[in-house]
């Protein structure tokens, strides 16, 4: 991925994503192009991105949480 963070949360989950290696910032139009060419030429950016997609995909859906919560509190 890259991105290109503008304001309120984003330049923290941008960070968030470049520190977990499945991201390149930029923070001008100007880097867009170099950083592209980068992550398209790095499998590593891509691995780590799947590796992160896996992880999240293992996690119990939002329904599944919610109907755990409901069940727990009664």
């Amino acid at each position: 991925m890259v991105l290109w963070p503008q304001g309120a949360d984003q330049p923290i989950n941008a960070a968030r994503a470049a520190a977990s290696g499945a991201a390149i910032t930029v923070d001008a139009a100007t880097e867009i192009a170099a950083a592209v060419t980068k992550a398209l030429d790095d499998d590593a950016y891509r691995d780590r991105a799947r590796a992160i997609a896996d992880e999240i995909a293992q996690r119990p859906a939002p329904a599944a949480v919610i109907a755990e919560i409901t069940r727990s509190s009664r």
